[in-house]
């Protein structure tokens, strides 16, 4: 999301010349700076938040500020205040830094509640989409966090992530059975293709390839779909280009590629 005293104004000028989405909600703020030891901007967007973990990339915090994040999270609240140089702008050891912060919290027992977005700030931020950034002011939620909301009833999205390599793993290739191949060689029914393609370009924004997934026993773990990942440029696909980039990895074998089975055609997260 954005939290900039540009307001509605970064979605609409400065997202079109970064290369992001024009879509994103806005935590309304009147001015930024520094007031009596407290960014200004801040205050608006921990009531945005609640107390869900959070990472906030800024040019410019109040000598207050880190006692005030230290408080919120002791209360429950992770909070990461991440200082930006103005003049070098964000680079890729920012980004490293909240990724870093984001892992320990998964691995480090922390008593917090996270608090679903409330529908009436916007759509709900994707998990695997990755940070929203402006020029220089960035506002990170816990993206790496593969669960869905509590409140929905569906299974973790498995990951496509490298944990190592920091990338997002993509097929070099179609896989043998690519649900994109010429000849329906997995035997979708007529306008499961489709309805498939639809739902993750407004959902996820990718597919994993079925011959990736857990059930078949791949060798690999799971990847980005190539078919898709060809024929379809999502916004999430390429704020995961911009940020972290792609590593390809080889399809399994063919002889390992699984046949259809209802776990896989009734997943919309992968095909």
């Amino acid at each position: 999301m954005w939290c900039t005293s540009w307001n509605h104004l970064a979605a609409a000028w400065i997202a079109p010349r970064l290369g992001l989405p024009t879509t994103w909600p806005h935590v309304p703020v009147h001015a930024g700076g520094v007031r009596f030891g407290h960014q200004n901007k801040l205050s608006p967007l921990y009531a945005w938040v609640a107390r869900r973990p959070l990472a906030v990339l800024d040019d410019e915090f109040g000598g207050k500020d880190p006692t005030t994040a230290g408080q919120r999270t002791a209360d429950g609240a992770p909070t990461l205040l991440h200082p930006v140089d103005p003049y070098n702008g964000l680079h890729r050891a920012d980004i490293d830094t909240v990724l870093t912060w984001l892992r320990r919290l998964r691995t480090t027992p922390h008593q917090h509640r996270r608090t679903p977005i409330s529908r009436t700030h916007g759509s709900r931020i994707p998990r695997q989409a990755g940070p929203c950034r402006s020029d220089k002011e960035l506002t990170m939620d816990n993206t790496f966090d593969a669960a869905d909301e509590p409140d929905v009833d569906r299974p973790p999205r498995l990951s496509v992530g490298d944990p190592e390599l920091r990338k997002t793993r993509r097929l070099a290739r179609e896989c043998a059975t690519c649900i994109f191949k010429p000849g329906n060689p997995m035997h979708l029914t007529p306008g499961r293709l489709q309805q498939m393609v639809s739902e993750a370009r407004g959902d996820a924004g990718y597919i994993i390839c079925h011959s990736t997934l857990p059930y078949a026993g791949s060798p690999i773990p799971p990847a980005l779909c190539r078919g898709f990942a060809d024929r379809y440029r999502t916004w999430q696909l390429q704020v995961m280009e911009h940020l972290w980039g792609f590593v390809d990895v080889e399809p399994p074998h063919p002889d390992t590629d699984p046949a259809p089975s209802p776990e896989c055609l009734g997943d919309t997260d992968h095909a």
